[in-house]
């Protein structure tokens, strides 16, 4: 190659937008298809010993969490709270952002709760974290004792533990209680 033809080869590189390293372009593609391959292995294989390409489903086999049902009920550690599911979007629960509005009652008499705070922490515990995105509270004015959990992040697929710490006034009594209660969703890739 003569000296003339190395810039004529570095115009053409330019002028179709492969860079000056253009000799080398060859060499990085194999590089990064390598190891586009390896990063996409799920480690799975098939009958043949080789890769089925698929992704595994964590739920596949877990019967660790509650199974989502407009009516699903829980009530407190204490006894004093009971939450009750009326609406999930999506449902049941989903990988990313859950909108879920619950009923609030006394667990002695069934009375709804309006005047209460909450403090809602999902968490995986076979990964030993939470989520990033705080969940938001709204009180429904009607019908009484409702409340919207929005967003509600469950941000990847496997089991969630979603705790409930409840502080709120019996209407019956006029007291402060408190409550703890966990639902648990198994949730799909």
């Amino acid at each position: 190659m003569t000296h003339g033809a190395g810039r004529a080869s570095r115009r053409r590189a330019m002028r179709y937008g492969w860079g000056a390293m253009s000799h080398r372009s060859p060499m990085l593609l194999a590089l990064i298809s390598a190891a586009f391959l390896v990063a996409c292995d799920d480690g799975g294989g098939g009958e043949d010993g080789g890769t089925t390409g698929t992704i595994e489903d964590p739920c596949a086999n877990d019967d660790r969490g509650d199974e989502y049902a407009v009516g699903l009920s829980r009530t407190g550690e204490m006894g004093n709270v009971t939450l009750t599911f009326v609406d999930a979007s999506p449902a049941p629960p989903r990988k990313g952002d859950n909108r879920w509005v619950i009923e609030v009652t006394s667990a002695s008499d069934g009375s709804p709760i309006d005047d209460a705070t909450f403090i809602v922490t999902p968490f995986m515990p076979d990964h030993g974290h939470g989520t990033p995105v705080p969940v938001g509270v709204e009180h429904a004015p009607n019908p009484p004792g409702t409340w919207i959990f929005d967003p509600v992040n469950l941000m990847m697929a496997g089991l969630w533990e979603i705790t409930f710490d409840v502080e709120a006034t019996d209407p019956t009594t006029q007291t402060t209680v408190s409550d703890t209660l966990v639902f648990r969703f198994c949730v799909d890739p």
